[in-house]
């Protein structure tokens, strides 16, 4: 964004498409503009009063807050699969993808855990629902490092497989990194050590029961992994082998066409036995 006297077509735009939606003081940051600056130009751009403006927030603003990329295959995901309240809005006579506020925060509740608070900006649509304070502080304690290998890292990674007493759940645990990345750098680094195979531990009934109760849940797989004390490479193979895909939004769709089937069969069964 430009620092010159004059206002670019950019600056406007974005000004027009913030205004309402976050704080003066953040748009000024964003713009490097002072906040008397931005007023004036509120003013003279007609967008009203702040408090009037500020139901919804536009598509780009919230996937990017979320920590989404927009073109990405999760962001199209959550279109798609998890139904993201998405409309269009006129705005200066130009449509664009919004979404408001209220309805946010009802679809992120009921998928509060595909979702990551950790980089949420506090407050940025205004005050939060109560469950957003404690999601955040969850999610902050569980942030898994995805900064560059160091050095030391790469040592104790080396140490800890020599000493053959490991899988990759543990770690994760111990490295604060995630099994794939762990995998991906033993690869760069030519270890000739693995990570020790998963306990051999059959799945109980049990335990792909609670499976599938977590899946419909809509958590993750670490939360996932995590509650039934397995290894994430061993839930989304035990994934796979149920639902023929390890994404966990296709199992679920699937587990759920499989329970209407089974409605049907019992329905239509019910009606052959009425007629008997």
């Amino acid at each position: 964004m430009g620092k010159g006297k004059n206002w670019s077509k950019e600056e406007e735009e974005y000004l027009a498409n913030a205004w309402g939606v976050k704080s003066v003081g953040y748009i000024s940051k964003v713009l490097g503009r002072t906040e008397k600056a931005i007023m004036n130009k509120k003013i003279r751009m007609h967008l009203g009063r702040y408090e009037l403006n500020g139901d919804y927030i536009t598509y780009n603003v919230l996937i990017k807050a979320l920590g989404f990329s927009t073109g990405g295959y999760r962001t199209k995901s959550m279109i798609k699969n998890r139904k993201l309240p998405v409309k269009r809005k006129l705005i200066k006579e130009k449509r664009i993808k919004v979404i408001y506020i209220e309805d946010f925060w009802k679809w992120a509740f009921e998928n509060r855990y595909y979702l990551n608070f950790q980089d949420f900006e506090e407050n940025l649509l205004g005050v939060e629902p109560a469950w957003v304070k404690e999601k955040r502080i969850n999610d902050q304690r569980t942030k898994v490092n995805k900064e560059p290998w160091t050095k030391t890292e790469d040592e104790k990674l080396t140490k800890l497989l020599k000493e053959y007493k490991y899988d990759y759940r543990e770690l994760s645990e111990i490295l604060n990194r995630t099994e794939g990345a762990i995998s991906r750098r033993i690869i760069f680094l030519g270890l000739m050590e693995r990570p020790v195979k998963n306990r051999t531990r059959l799945w109980t009934k049990e335990e792909e029961k609670l499976l599938i109760e977590m899946i419909e849940e809509g958590l993750n797989y670490k939360i996932i992994s995590n509650r039934l004390n397995r290894s994430e490479k061993s839930t989304k193979g035990k994934v796979g082998r149920m639902f023929k895909t390890e994404n966990l939004d296709k199992a679920r769709k699937m587990y759920r066409e499989r329970l209407n089937e089974k409605s049907k069969e019992t329905n239509e069964g019910t009606k052959d036995n009425n007629k008997g």
